[in-house]
């Protein structure tokens, strides 16, 4: 603004130059006016946040995704209610679930491995138990992003899964009368062999994405 009125003043004061203060005022407020609006444009793009990365891809297995939410949702949930079959219970987050998707591919719509709205309800209903309260439990569903519908179709599809390992691993095993650690290492060849024969690649981070 100094340098602005400085400049009037001086080419006023040259010899030969009329000065007329109506034009001087209004070449001054034109050109605060485009000031003011290159300094507010350059605030929006300063004021405009960056990118942030709110989910991303992990694990793709064949055709279906396990995303990073999904991680620390396993997690979660595992650390309040484990699976109640062994063999799921002591794998990692994301190996369990890695795991689930093969084993959601065999099992497919074949009805009796699909549990019923009971029991997915009371599977539901014991998870929300571990939580002081209900606004724990909804604050726990607003953090990953879910509501309870979405977390019983998840549900679904775990004791699909759980039902299928039941049904094909732990039925041999106890016929067989074999040991923990003999159960543990049937599942463990089992599931090795359909790792083998399935497209597993894992997703390396984007250098520089926040998550």
């Amino acid at each position: 603004m100094f340098c602005l009125y400085g400049a009037v003043r001086h080419g006023a004061s040259r010899k030969g130059v009329e000065h007329n203060p109506d034009r001087a005022t209004s070449e001054a407020e034109g050109y605060m006016a485009g000031v003011s609006v290159i300094l507010l444009a350059r605030l929006a793009m300063a004021a405009e946040p960056a990118p942030v990365l709110i989910d991303r891809v992990v694990v793709v297995v064949d055709d279906r995704l396990v995303t990073a939410s999904d991680i620390a949702l396993e997690e979660d949930l595992s650390m309040r209610i484990p699976s109640p079959v062994l063999a799921l219970a002591l794998r990692t987050p994301t190996d369990a679930l890695i795991d689930r998707a093969i084993i959601r591919g065999l099992a497919s719509e074949v009805g009796v491995y699909q549990p019923s709205s009971v029991d997915v309800r009371q599977r539901l209903t014991a998870i929300s138990t571990t939580f002081d309260g209900p606004e724990e439990w909804a604050l726990f569903l607003d953090e990953h992003g879910l509501t309870e519908d979405d977390l019983a179709g998840r549900l679904f599809s775990q004791m699909v899964v759980e039902r299928y390992v039941r049904r094909n691993i732990e039925l041999a095993s106890q016929a067989n009368r074999e040991s923990r650690q003999e159960y543990l290492a049937r599942y463990s060849e089992w599931i090795a062999a359909h790792h083998a024969v399935s497209q597993i690649r894992t997703v390396e981070p984007r250098s520089g994405a926040s998550e």
